[in-house]
């Protein structure tokens, strides 16, 4: 695994303007068995103190995102298919339906981007769009 910047910017579409939240931090990179992984440090001011945050690319059509901590979900994002995924915190868990719209991952071992757009649905009704772009470099190559 090598030491990366990660650059995240996503925004949440419910009504009207999209809320979004950009995050730069940095992390671990490395392969796998074929499978990309982008590990990092949630910031404390979104999830409580302690939540790790992995990407594992599968295919360039398939991302997962895996949340461990005090904040435990496993959300697939896979470019025309709708996963059941669960999300659990501190005061219970959920089931969140989440369609992937397009999907897009490029990575090397110097860095790369995922872009993931999406749409979120819990109990089978509308609960946003959502799009997660993410851009990896190696640490120190600004």
């Amino acid at each position: 695994m090598q030491d990366v910047i990660i650059d995240i910017v996503s925004k949440v579409y419910t009504d009207g303007d999209p809320e979004v939240i950009h995050l730069t931090t940095t992390g671990k990179l490395g392969s796998r068995n074929g499978k990309w992984y982008l590990l990092y440090e949630e910031d404390p001011a979104d999830f409580e103190a302690g939540v790790t945050s992995t990407f594992k690319v599968e295919s360039p059509d398939r991302v997962v995102l895996q949340r461990a901590g005090n904040v435990r979900s496993r959300f697939t994002v896979e470019r025309g298919q709708r996963h059941m995924c669960h999300y659990q915190t501190n005061y219970g868990g959920m089931m969140i339906g989440v369609f992937g719209e397009a999907v897009r991952a490029s990575l090397t071992e110097r860095g790369g981007e995922i872009y993931l757009r999406y749409t979120m649905d819990i109990n089978a009704g509308y609960k946003s769009k959502n799009e997660v772009s993410v851009t990896i470099k190696e640490a120190g190559k600004q």
